[in-house]
């Protein structure tokens, strides 16, 4: 496995963390199942995509960061970090929230008095629904279209303008409707 692109940025660092995390535990899991061989090649690969993770993480210290080994074999585990610096699981731990939250702020669902809120779609990455019940992936919508007048519409545009009046009044449609008109600009 080769990486194409080397990450530059705080954000590039940990979005190519988790993509290597993702598809390093597809792997070990296509194993495990039987569902994929273990080859010289694919475990070459594997190895490869761990490698390069390490480092990357390693790198993380012109960020601040403290890598996990080191606060680990420090017992630095619950404990404050050392000033302008942060533990790798923290720094994760805000990278995700960070990310998300401003993907969450360009979707149509934070103005959406129906939405689960930011703390699920951070968990879980998926529309933060309450009333869509299938777990689908953000991505899969344009920004400024609810999951539930999508492809594959459960309601109309009217009956989700009701649906909201019902929950949150005239208001929580206002809201609403200015967010759409926002995000179609």
């Amino acid at each position: 496995m080769e990486l194409k692109k080397w990450p530059k940025t705080e954000m590039g660092y940990w979005r190519t963390i988790e993509m290597l995390e993702h598809r390093i535990q597809l792997d070990v899991r296509d194993f495990e199942d039987g569902s994929r061989k273990r080859t010289p090649e694919n475990e070459k690969n594997l190895a490869d995509a761990r490698e390069i993770m390490e480092k990357i993480i390693s790198e993380l210290s012109k960020f601040g960061v403290i890598h996990s080994k080191d606060s680990q074999k420090k017992g630095a585990v619950n404990k404050s970090s050392p000033e302008g610096r942060m533990y790798y699981q923290d720094w994760c731990l805000k990278m995700r929230l960070e990310f998300y939250s401003r993907e969450y702020r360009g979707l149509l669902c934070s103005a959406c008095i129906l939405s689960d809120g930011l703390d699920k779609m951070v968990i879980s990455g998926a529309v933060p629904c309450s009333v869509w019940q299938a777990y689908e992936f953000y991505r899969l919508v344009p920004p400024y279209q609810c999951i539930m007048t999508g492809k594959n519409a459960e309601w109309t545009e009217d009956e989700l303008f009701a649906a909201i009046q019902k929950k949150g009044g005239n208001e929580a449609v206002i809201r609403f409707k200015k967010k759409l008109e926002q995000l179609k600009a």
